[in-house]
């Protein structure tokens, strides 16, 4: 099925690398890069730079990224014909298996960061999301906007609809609070959150 912008299917050609990398709408850095073998491409590995009202009030952004997400669980419920029902099967979790991977923002790697709290951050080593254990999502109450959208039995263009709607008012987050905005890809994003750099630049 055609994957919403927050699940894109993996680029197989050129022109879908060049497509996958610059968005449908030409627009360079909308949907992401394209992460070099070890989870990285040049242009995130560059410290992300903000001024930054996060600074001030982080408490804030935190508050309104959980009030996005329990808007998308109310859009879901409203329609679970739409948007379909996990089965608990842990395929999607399988990025390389099923062929597609997660990308995410600024606001919600910065919630995930915050649920964390001191449990130390994992990396990729392989195609399945290194939150998933015995085919379940260790951080199923704060996973990413995307995980709460895709299902592989829900409607594609009800899903698709959803993440554009989502993606205008993560993208207002970054504008209200300051904040660089990126979408990157899971496992890229992983990594720079290890590395704490990314983190430490907006929030001191």
């Amino acid at each position: 099925m055609k994957r919403p912008r927050l699940f894109l299917k993996t680029p197989s050609s050129a022109r879908e690398r060049a497509v996958f990398s610059h968005g449908e709408d030409g627009e360079a850095g909308d949907v992401g890069c394209i992460v070099d073998a070890a989870g990285c491409s040049q242009a995130e590995k560059e410290p992300l730079e903000a001024r930054s009202s996060f600074q001030t009030d982080p408490d804030a952004l935190i508050a309104r990224v959980a009030e996005l997400y329990a808007w998308i669980d109310t859009e879901l419920e409203a329609d679970p014909n739409l948007a379909g029902k996990c089965q608990g099967c842990g395929q999607c979790c399988n990025f390389e298996a099923y062929d597609h991977r997660l990308f995410v923002t600024t606001p919600e790697l910065l919630y995930f960061q915050h649920r964390l709290n001191t449990r130390p951050v994992r990396t990729m080593t392989g195609g399945t999301c290194p939150y998933q254990e015995q085919n379940r999502c260790t951080i199923h109450t704060f996973r990413f906007a995307g995980c709460r959208i895709f299902c592989s039995h829900g409607c594609e263009e009800f899903q698709g609809a959803l993440t554009e709607r989502v993606l205008t008012r993560l993208k207002a987050l970054c504008v209200e609070f300051e904040l660089p905005y990126r979408y990157m890809d899971l496992k890229a994003a992983l990594k720079m959150l290890e590395e704490k750099e990314w983190v430490q630049s907006i929030a001191h």
